[in-house]
């Protein structure tokens, strides 16, 4: 309020602007400085003793602030159960639609599985069905058609335990086993392929070796350990030494690359 008053002395012109020089300045804005710290000091010192006598000095309504003090707790107690118990109902609110929720998952999960399941056995069909598919409109004697049930019954019981194999041992034992030879001889090897995969009806047998092969291998062997051809390495560990054999050959580098 002193300062608007004031500002409205200026305007009205009954306030005279004291003008300082540069020195004058100064010593005004150090004196102010001054008088702000000694006011400062002085409001401190006496909020700090009429504290300290209050402190001292005991209240004629201690009671009555005691027993407010009480209510005041108590009723910061029951504001805090009401929150307590609004926080519990909202989680257990969102709990409901959450179980809510997983009931309906768990109904659609039963679902789509018994749905995969009567899909998984109507594709699956028997061998019985297979034959009757296979002789729809053509009449064939009892005997043929029961034979036709047993092939495809024992094709699939071949092929059940084939998949049943894990490791590529256990099918070359089940190869071992069970030999496709006249299979093969009646040319019915493709047919097989379901329940011997992976090779195992393939022959690992040693290759032949007949006298034209022989002769060849010997003729590179003659060229390569011709002096003309190749020349020795000077190093005494520059041999080789065949297994099975006590004689070492020295090693030996070709002149020039030989064009095939």
């Amino acid at each position: 309020m002193e300062k608007e008053r004031v500002k409205y002395l200026k305007r009205k012109g009954q306030v005279k602007h004291i003008h300082y020089e540069f020195q004058g300045k100064k010593a005004k804005r150090k004196n102010w400085k001054k008088n702000s710290q000694t006011y400062r000091y002085k409001t401190a010192k006496v909020r700090k003793n009429l504290a300290k006598l209050l402190d001292e000095t005991p209240h004629p309504s201690s009671g009555l602030v005691i027993q407010n003090n009480n209510e005041v707790r108590n009723l910061a107690a029951i504001r805090r159960r009401q929150q307590l118990r609004r926080r519990t109902a909202i989680f257990y609110s969102k709990i409901s639609r959450l179980q809510e929720r997983l009931n309906r998952e768990i109904r659609n999960k039963e679902k789509y599985r018994k749905r995969c399941q009567r899909l998984i056995k109507n594709n699956q069909t028997s061998p019985e069905a297979k034959v009757s598919a296979l002789l729809k409109n053509i009449k064939v004697p009892e005997v043929v058609r029961k034979k036709l049930i047993l092939s495809e019954v024992l094709t699939k019981q071949l092929k059940d335990r084939y998949i049943n194999l894990k490791k590529h041992v256990e099918k070359k034992k089940y190869f071992e086993i069970i030999k496709p030879d006249l299979l093969k001889k009646h040319k019915l090897l493709h047919l097989s392929k379901p329940f011997f995969r992976h090779g195992t009806y393939k022959k690992t047998g040693t290759r032949k070796i007949n006298a034209q092969f022989m002769k060849v291998k010997k003729d590179i062997e003659d060229f390569l350990e011709n002096d003309e051809n190749s020349r020795m390495c000077p190093g005494k560990k520059d041999f080789i030494r065949s297994k099975g054999e006590s004689q070492a050959m020295a090693k030996a580098h070709l002149m020039a690359s030989v064009v095939l």
